[in-house]
């Protein structure tokens, strides 16, 4: 007998599983993945990877894992396929592709042109939409009060020229506008209701020739109160008479010496610091201003003994270390001290809480100043009013949002209008609408100056003196700046006196002794600005489930700012889990960060720009998962 010498045979791989996409495409429905044949050497442990496309199967995003996978709005308009890998019995690495199934496109019309298949929009609030196609219509519903008066603006992005309507519920045309104030805008003004219920306004194009993107407003116009005009609001700030409205006193009129105090002698503050009778005098003391701004020069004599807490959110350390002065200058104007050298402040015994969020540039952004706001009015240590003596272009709905919660708590958020002599405040000062105090500027001679932006329609909106105003800067030095930047501290230091002499002031109360002690004082030496910006229609564009299909993916630079819905809890729990990087949408950041986690309001979030990736698609999936509520672009703001 003999034997011979052993020989492997390999294994031989004898084909390989196939497996297929059962199930409709509908939005809601469920798709699964069905084994088709069999591999003959054994179909191991398949591992399911749903992947989609939304440019015709160029490339392919990672969409779901597992057997099955739920249709919902982000995937809307993309090709879907299944990539399956497992190894056989005989241990061969297999992978199979699925076939292609496409889910349909949303409708491309976002609204209607009938009252049955339209927006819907609410007075004081605007909208945002898009004619896909020429001859296309958008009907907004709006609930209109009798005899209100109401005037509603289209203003074009990408489209150049609107036409709006307006029908009453009867689908009767009532009013309509092609242009007004020399644009391709379309503004229906002055309209008095006559009966109260549901309007539809028509957006369509001039002709019906155009397409593109559009916002539309709705505001209802309300009487000019007594004492108030479009110039200069409710005009320059008085302190006595603000004390003496609420305390029912007398004060006697104080007038500093010297011709360099008469900013300070303008708004009568000489008479508050001093005591008369029952009353004690306001110096500011037991008071705290934040200074959101460039920070300050801790080492300023002006500042020692009365800084207190404060961060740098552009360096990220506690140390807001002013490179630009503006904040130095700001801030001795509220609290530069009494000590007969150089400067002495409006109230100049409250301290100072240095927030820095602009750069050595005088410039920042939204994330950062929202974020200073929240932190200033979160701190331990209690802070009575808030300066923000900085703008931006558009309005921002996280601005508006942190504006509205430091006023909700009695914090006084002062603003300045901005320098563009325009018609109206820029943001954040706009806000004044609803929260806080707008504050233009004024000349020696009490005249709103050149450049200051004016009041422009009904707001808390006082003026102050901003005209040639010396005030400390880095290094111990002094340097005589305007802007309404320099307008805004003395409005927040006269604040700071009344909630340190009463405790028990709500923001809304302070306001109000403000505005209704303050003395318009128009003439014809005033300037007359002719600037046409309009902050109320420059509002930011929001992106939600309803206007994202008028992005593209250009549109969406980095960072951007989420807004979290829901109540405390949900909101929470939607942090909590992005910062865990739950979820296969959240594998396209590079950056996520809560920006006031003790609310949980805002996040920044940033697209990883080394990765190619549907931005669109990202940001659809986490708004159809109520992950956000919305997401604006994080804008750069400056010194005003």
């Amino acid at each position: 007998s003999y034997t011979t010498q052993v020989v492997d045979i390999p294994n031989i791989n004898d084909g390989v599983a196939a497996y297929e996409i059962i199930g409709t495409t509908e939005q809601g429905n469920t798709l699964s993945v069905q084994l088709l044949a069999a591999d003959p050497d054994g179909n191991g442990s398949p591992v399911f990877t749903w992947q989609k496309s939304s440019d015709n199967g160029q490339s392919w995003a990672i969409a779901g894992t597992g057997s099955q996978l739920v249709i919902d709005s982000s995937l809307q308009g993309h090709k879907i396929r299944v990539s399956v890998n497992y190894v056989d019995g005989e241990d061969f690495d297999e992978s199979y592709t699925t076939q292609v199934v496409d889910v349909p496109a949303l409708s491309l019309d976002d609204y209607g042109n009938s009252s049955g298949s339209s927006g819907n929009l609410e007075v004081n609030d605007s909208n945002s939409g898009n004619l896909e196609v020429t001859g296309d219509h958008d009907w907004f519903n709006i609930v209109l009060e009798k005899s209100n008066t109401y005037e509603f603006i289209v203003t074009g992005k990408s489209l150049t020229d609107t036409y709006l309507r307006l029908y009453d519920s009867s689908g009767n045309l009532i009013a309509f506008n092609d242009d007004y104030a020399n644009t391709l805008n379309s503004k229906i003004s002055d309209f008095s209701a006559a009966t109260s219920g549901h309007y539809y306004l028509d957006v369509g194009a001039y002709n019906d020739l155009y397409t593109g993107t559009y916002d539309v407003f709705a505001n209802e116009i309300i009487s000019e109160p007594s004492g108030f005009s479009l110039e200069d609001g409710y005009g320059k700030i008085n302190a006595k008479a603000a004390f003496e409205k609420h305390y029912n006193i007398d004060l006697p009129t104080v007038t500093l010496p010297g011709d360099d105090q008469w900013a300070l002698n303008s708004i009568n503050i000489a008479a508050v610091w001093e005591p008369n009778g029952s009353f004690l005098g306001a110096t500011g003391r037991g008071t705290t201003v934040a200074v959101i701004d460039t920070g300050i020069d801790y080492n300023h004599n002006e500042f020692q003994g009365k800084v207190v807490g404060g961060y740098d959110f552009v360096d990220n350390d506690n140390i807001a270390d002013d490179l630009n002065n503006h904040g130095t200058h700001v801030a001795a104007i509220i609290a530069g001290n009494n000590d007969g050298f150089g400067i002495t402040g409006v109230a100049f015994d409250a301290n100072i809480m240095p927030i820095k969020v602009l750069g050595a540039d005088g410039t920042g952004f939204t994330s950062d100043i929202i974020e200073g706001i929240y932190y200033a009015v979160n701190s331990e240590i209690k802070v009575d009013v808030i300066n923000l003596s900085l703008g931006g272009g558009q309005n921002s709905t996280a601005m508006q949002n942190a504006i509205r919660y430091a006023t909700d708590r009695d914090v006084v958020v002062v603003m300045a209008a901005g320098n563009n002599g325009g018609s109206l405040p820029i943001s954040p000062a706009i806000n004044a609408i609803n929260n806080g105090l707008a504050v233009g500027a004024v000349n020696q001679d009490g005249n709103l100056t050149s450049f200051s932006n004016q009041a422009g329609t009904l707001l808390d909106y006082v003026t102050a003196p901003g005209d040639s105003i010396t005030s400390a800067i880095t290094g111990n030095r002094y340097a005589t700046y305007s802007g309404t930047s320099m307008a805004a501290p003395f409005v927040s230091g006269v604040a700071s006196l009344l909630s340190g002499y009463d405790s028990g002031l709500t923001a809304e109360q302070i306001e109000n002794l403000l505005t209704s002690t303050a003395g318009n004082s128009i003439s014809s030496n005033t300037s007359q600005n002719t600037n046409n910006y309009d902050g109320l229609t420059n509002t930011r564009s929001l992106i939600t489930l309803e206007t994202i299909n008028n992005f593209s993916n250009d549109d969406l630079t980095n960072p951007l700012i989420g807004i979290f819905g829901g109540d405390a809890t949900s909101r929470k729990q939607n942090a909590s889990k992005i910062s865990s990087q739950q979820g296969s949408a959240l594998s396209d950041f590079d950056y996520f960060e809560v920006l006031d986690p003790l609310t949980n309001n805002f996040a920044s979030l940033a697209f990883d720009s080394d990765t190619e990736s549907d931005r669109l698609s990202t940001l659809n999936e986490l708004l159809s998962n109520n992950y956000f509520e919305s997401f604006e672009i994080d804008q750069k703001w400056s010194i005003a």
